[in-house]
């Protein structure tokens, strides 16, 4: 299957099975991951870290997992919060 063919989610999602993304340092503002769909947000602490799974047992992408990050990794300042592996 190309990618062409592919649609929605689960082209979105590739083939990252999991994500484990691990904080840097502390923030004051900003730097939060929000999993919209799970209703859920994930602020960093330095030493932290956070583990999903971006697939679902079948392959499937797991709608769950879709998330957003606030300035990206970054907090409001433009300094790294965060790596994601």
């Amino acid at each position: 299957m190309n990618a062409s063919m592919l649609q929605g989610f689960e082209y979105r999602a590739g083939d990252r099975i999991a994500t484990w993304m691990f904080s840097l340092s502390d923030v004051e503002a900003g730097g939060a991951t929000a999993f919209t769909y799970a209703r859920t947000v994930v602020w960093p602490e330095k030493g932290s870290a956070a583990f999903w799974w971006n697939l679902k047992r079948n392959g499937e992408g797991d709608e769950m997992s879709r998330h957003g990050r606030v300035q990206c990794c970054t907090d409001l300042s433009g300094m790294p919060v965060c790596c994601p592996i």
